[in-house]
C-alpha cells in the first residue's frame, strides 16, 4: 500500500486521497487491519506489531476519508 499509494504521506499540492488509492486502502487496509490487530494482542510489547497495526489502521480509516474518520469517536 505505501509504495502504490507514496504512503499516504500529507502532501502540499493536491491530494493523495484519489478515487484510485481508496479503492486500494480499502480493499487492503480492510484485509491488513484484522490481521495486524491480532498479531499486535498476541505481542503486545513488539513495536514492529504495533507500526504494521499502526499503518493498517490508517490506511483502512484512509479509505473511508480522513475528514470522515477523525470525526468519529474512538475507545481506546
Amino acid at each position: 500500500m505505501r509504495i502504490k499509494t507514496n504512503a499516504n504521506c500529507l502532501v502540499l499540492d493536491g491530494t493523495l486521497d484519489t478515487p484510485a488509492n481508496k479503492r486500494l486502502w480499502k480493499a487492503l487496509g480492510n484485509e491488513a487491519l484484522p490481521m495486524a490487530t491480532a498479531a499486535y494482542k498476541a505481542l503486545p510489547g513488539n513495536t514492529r506489531a504495533l507500526a504494521v497495526y499502526a499503518d493498517s489502521f490508517m490506511f483502512s480509516c484512509s479509505a473511508k476519508g480522513i475528514v470522515k474518520q477523525a470525526r468519529i469517536p474512538r475507545g481506546g
